[in-house]
C-alpha cells in the first residue's frame, strides 16, 4: 500500500518569549497539533503546523490579530515576525534515524546504529541500537 505524503502550511512566528504561552494555545486551539519553540536571539520563534487545506491567507489574517490583541499584554506582539510556508510531510519515523551517525572510539573501535554499513577499515564494531531507555550510545 503507498501511502501519500500530506502537505503542511508551517507558520513560524517570532515573539516576545513571555508571550509564548499565550499564542501557542491560540495555535493549538486553531488547529496546529502541537508548536515548536526554538530560540531566536532574544525572541521566541514559535513553528506550527495546518493542514494545507487551511487557507493561508485567513490564517494570516487570525493570527494578525490575535498578535495585535497579544500585543496589549506583551509589548512587541504586534511587530513580531510572521512567515507562512507550504512543507511536505516527512517520513518522522525514519527521518529521525539521519541524526545518528557511526563515531568512532579510540583507535579501534567504532560505535554505529544498526541502520549504518559495517566498517570496512578493520575498526571493531559496536551496534547500539538508540532508543529513548538506552539514549543514543554516546
Amino acid at each position: 500500500m503507498i501511502r501519500r505524503m500530506r502537505r503542511w502550511l508551517e507558520v513560524s512566528i517570532e515573539v516576545p518569549p513571555a508571550a509564548a504561552d499565550a499564542l501557542s494555545l491560540r495555535l493549538v486551539e486553531r488547529g496546529a497539533p502541537g508548536v515548536i519553540e526554538e530560540t531566536a536571539g532574544e525572541r521566541l520563534r514559535l513553528r506550527a503546523h495546518f493542514a494545507e487545506e487551511s487557507e493561508a491567507e485567513r490564517l494570516v489574517e487570525e493570527i494578525g490579530g490575535w498578535l495585535r490583541a497579544l500585543d496589549e499584554f506583551f509589548a512587541g506582539c504586534a511587530q513580531a515576525a510572521l512567515a507562512v510556508a507550504p512543507i511536505d510531510e516527512e517520513d518522522w519515523a525514519e527521518g529521525w534515524k539521519q541524526g545518528f551517525a557511526p563515531f568512532e572510539g579510540g583507535r579501534q573501535l567504532r560505535v554505529r546504529p544498526p541502520w549504518a554499513p559495517a566498517d570496512a577499515s578493520g575498526r571493531g564494531d559496536i551496534v547500539i541500537e538508540p532508543a529513548m531507555a538506552f539514549g543514543t550510545g554516546r
